[in-house]
């Protein structure tokens, strides 16, 4: 098995870092099980294993790390942990609702025998 990452002691020792959320033997940013998490789970698991959110690594918080930061926002968390991309996909989630339930709506509307133009004449009126 070849290794992905290793960490180094101060006594000199090299030892695999262990997966806070699989507890195999590999960093928390390479573990399947974690990057396929949404991403609030994803900050909840870093967080629960009480490891630094900027590089996924335990022995440090956030304040103390060296990593450069997202890539997004240039904030201090991982890249994997910008909320961005699932405020967008709850937004598209939302609107597509929103749409179907307004073509619901445009369907029920027209069951009566009005359309829209018919209500924009009366209107005008």
């Amino acid at each position: 098995m070849r290794r992905l990452f290793t960490a180094s002691h101060t006594n000199g020792q090299s030892m695999d870092p262990k997966c806070h959320v699989c507890k195999l033997t590999y960093a928390l940013y390479q573990c399947p099980r974690f990057l396929a998490l949404r991403t609030p789970d994803k900050v909840k698991a870093t967080k629960s294993a009480n490891i630094c959110v900027n590089c996924l690594q335990n022995g440090h918080q956030a304040s103390a790390c060296w990593s450069a930061g997202c890539q997004i926002c240039n904030k201090r968390h991982n890249s994997k942990l910008h909320l961005e991309e699932e405020k967008k996909k709850e937004a598209f989630a939302k609107n597509l609702i929103f749409q179907e339930n307004q073509t619901e709506n445009g369907v029920e509307g027209q069951k009566d025998g009005m359309k829209d133009e018919d209500t924009l004449i009366s209107l005008k009126a």
